[in-house]
């Protein structure tokens, strides 16, 4: 999936930059998008998996987390279907219905080729649940008396 969205990282070097930052005493955060073009359930559980190890490891502090949204302007919303996008009526239509169009909220507007738009929002909520466990941000912090 990096190199279908043009990042030329693999998880090595990923782990590599984040254990430098770590031992440099940074806070070190990512970010995860699930949904993208050509993403299937098998690679979604992989960055899953990332995701945790990451965290479990301890090279990650925060992470945030996104359902892809082929936003006017980008190639995928002229012709979604050279992307393997498959536009989810009434949502996607000659008038979008764009209240439906969250990154952080609401099911994609289409369907992957491999993956239905209802299984790409449970890896986002799952991930959701992930970051609300480890996010050093999402901590709850005691007050002080």
């Amino acid at each position: 999936m990096l190199s279908s969205m043009g990042k030329g990282e693999t998880t090595f070097v990923v782990r590599e930059k984040l254990a430098t930052a770590k031992s440099a005493g940074l806070k070190t955060g990512a970010f995860f998008m699930f949904g993208y073009p050509g993403e299937t359930a098998a690679s979604a559980q992989k960055t899953l998996e990332l995701m945790e190890s990451l965290f479990d490891n301890h090279l990650l502090d925060y992470v945030d987390c996104s359902v892809f949204v082929p936003y006017p302007g980008l190639p995928m919303f002229s012709s979604p279907q050279n992307y393997g996008l498959i536009p989810h009526a009434p949502f996607w239509s000659d008038t979008p219905q764009w209240e439906f169009w969250g990154r952080y909220n609401e099911p994609p507007v289409f369907d992957l080729e491999e993956m239905p738009r209802e299984e790409v929002f449970r890896v986002w909520q799952e991930a959701i649940a992930m970051k609300r466990h480890f996010d050093i941000r999402d901590a709850t912090v005691e007050e002080a008396p």
